[in-house]
């Protein structure tokens, strides 16, 4: 009988079967991975303070942690966030290096003559152009996954 892995281990990825053992209330053992030897995912023990800023600071074991080791079921709401979080940063570098534009002619409207920021419509510009980037940048991984999985697939089978 096989056994069935749910965790994953944050420093090498392989598979184990649970992430710790719970002795009483206040004892846990954290699990050790079988194929590196470390502790499995160290990060059940920690607030969710510090794992915030170690995926802050883009450490590989926080993600994996979030990613595969929690109940976390909020996908698209976490994309909404980093979508916006970029988009504003592409605008708030882009707000320093603004030049004003000299109209052509005397008759042709300007920009400020409009009821809306400019500055706001360009931000939306820049979140919609976000988010169509991230939507083609995933498409195009999808359909050269499932590309290359049956390229694996079919050259298996011909062995």
């Amino acid at each position: 009988m096989s056994k069935e892995y749910k965790y994953y281990c944050t420093n090498c990825g392989g598979k184990v079967e649970g992430l710790f053992k719970k002795y009483s209330e206040t004892v846990l053992k954290l699990t050790e991975c079988k194929c590196c030897n470390e502790i499995a995912d160290k990060y059940v023990e920690y607030d969710i303070v510090i794992i915030i800023i170690d995926l802050i600071l883009l450490n590989t074991k926080a993600y994996r942690h979030i990613l595969l080791n929690t109940d976390f079921k909020h996908f698209w709401k976490l994309s909404v966030v980093l979508i916006l979080l970029e988009s504003y940063c592409i605008w708030a570098l882009s707000c320093g290096v603004n030049t004003p534009c000299k109209p052509i002619n005397k008759t042709e409207p300007k920009l400020h003559d409009f009821d809306m920021n400019t500055e706001d419509l360009k931000f939306y510009v820049i979140c919609l152009n976000t988010t169509l980037t991230h939507i083609l940048k995933s498409a195009s991984s999808l359909y050269l996954t499932i590309q290359l999985n049956s390229i694996l697939h079919e050259s298996l089978e011909l062995q």
